[in-house]
């Protein structure tokens, strides 16, 4: 892109020459036709990348809005998309930085003994169901004691 504008600009340009400063836009010109024919290239990011990545993202939601509306669709899209690289897609679109979505270390560790807990009490929910149950603290602190690796076991 900045090879056809410098093979395009003019000597007498203002802006150029403003933008540039004097030295460097008369060496540019001078040195014009030596630096266009270098394989080296250079590519600006600026609003149109911006404008491009707002326009894919739009298409993308537009997108997942017609399979999510239809099941047969989605079970299509779900079985040939990979929806970890779909939601990185959409937060990279997005411009969220998506290190400040990951877990901490410590979160981490809240989930994974927060996890196996929840699916025992909703295995003990499904076992008692129709009944009364109330909470077996003991038995959920020794079970969060073998998670963690503590204590007896």
């Amino acid at each position: 892109m900045w090879k056809t504008g410098l093979q395009h600009v003019k000597k007498d340009d203002p802006i150029m020459r403003e933008l540039a400063g004097e030295e460097m836009f008369d060496a540019l010109i001078a040195n014009r036709k030596e630096l266009v024919k270098r394989r080296i290239t250079c590519q600006a990011r600026g609003i149109s990348s911006l404008i491009a990545k707002s326009q894919l993202l739009t298409s993308l939601i537009q997108v997942l809005q017609v399979m999510g509306s239809n099941e047969l669709l989605l079970r299509e899209f779900l079985n040939v998309a990979d929806i970890g690289k779909l939601v990185d897609l959409i937060i990279d679109l997005s411009g969220i930085d998506k290190t400040r979505l990951q877990l901490s270390e410590r979160e981490k560790l809240i989930k994974s003994v927060a996890q196996p807990l929840e699916e025992r009490k909703s295995q003990v929910d499904a076992d008692n169901q129709g009944r009364q149950a109330g909470p077996n603290t003991q038995q959920d602190g020794q079970e969060i004691a073998k998670i963690l690796g503590v204590g007896n076991q």
